[in-house]
């Protein structure tokens, strides 16, 4: 039977984002890319691990590459309104990152969501939003 940690201790995950939780924890990104790439519904659960944890930086370093393994794919589209909440989050970080997020998802719904962005209160947040509107344009 596998065993998924729970992370951090106050915080019962689904099943799935506990073996992503794992598989990330052990720094094994490919085989979260492997599974998503047939259940690809799944990056939604993905997302929810951002939402529902403070993660260790490698873990969120490996959320990005499953993230970036995604970039321009049609599935992506499926993550954009979990982003956009994210870039309300009250954690800086998670604002930045869930911009850098919706430039990988070269999707158009993406852009007035960035652009609402550039008006967050901390610079971070502004350039992340910045770089992800140049590069989703870019390649739109």
């Amino acid at each position: 039977m596998k065993q998924y940690p729970i992370y951090p201790k106050n915080i019962l995950l689904a099943s799935k984002q506990a073996e992503f939780l794992a598989q990330l924890s052990n720094g094994q990104p490919n085989k979260v890319i492997k599974h998503l790439e047939s259940h690809q519904h799944q990056l939604t659960d993905l997302i929810k691990l951002l939402e529902s944890a403070e993660l260790e930086m490698h873990i969120r370093l490996g959320v990005s590459a499953v993230l970036e393994s995604f970039a321009g794919k049609a599935a992506m589209l499926s993550i954009i309104p979990q982003l956009q909440r994210l870039t309300l989050h009250t954690e800086v970080h998670l604002r930045s990152d869930a911009c850098y997020f919706l430039g990988l998802t070269g999707q158009r719904e993406a852009i007035a969501i960035l652009e609402h962005a550039l008006a967050d209160e901390h610079e971070e947040v502004q350039t992340s939003a910045q770089e992800a509107l140049a590069d989703l344009t870019e390649n739109l």
